[in-house]
């Protein structure tokens, strides 16, 4: 397999496993890039939460991207939509989570 994918893969993993145990929140992942978004959670309140997750080598980057899901988000801006669309970004070597809610 792709190195690229299974670094991607894993920082999904990684951040399903941070909703799930540290949020407490039921999470589904769509395997095989099948559509915009990585991660389905559901709170313990009820909200659903739209998750990208992207790994990048540096921080230009991820903010790049984050300043395009801002601008573009993948279903719109929605006012009163009943979900969040979120984009998670880790830079290669970091731990740091970068997260932008739209």
């Amino acid at each position: 397999m792709n190195v690229n994918y299974n670094a991607g893969r894993a920082f999904e993993y990684e951040r399903m496993k941070f909703y799930k145990r540290e949020k407490k929140c039921d999470v589904w992942r769509s395997s095989g890039s099948k559509g915009p978004f990585d991660l389905t959670v559901v709170t313990p309140g009820g909200d659903m939460l739209l998750i990208q997750c992207k790994r990048c080598n540096n921080e230009a980057t991820a903010m790049r991207l984050i300043r395009q899901f801002r601008e573009h988000p993948p279903l719109g801006q929605r006012t009163r939509a009943h979900y969040s669309q979120i984009m998670e970004v880790k830079v290669k070597g970091s731990k740091e989570v970068i997260s932008s809610w739209v």
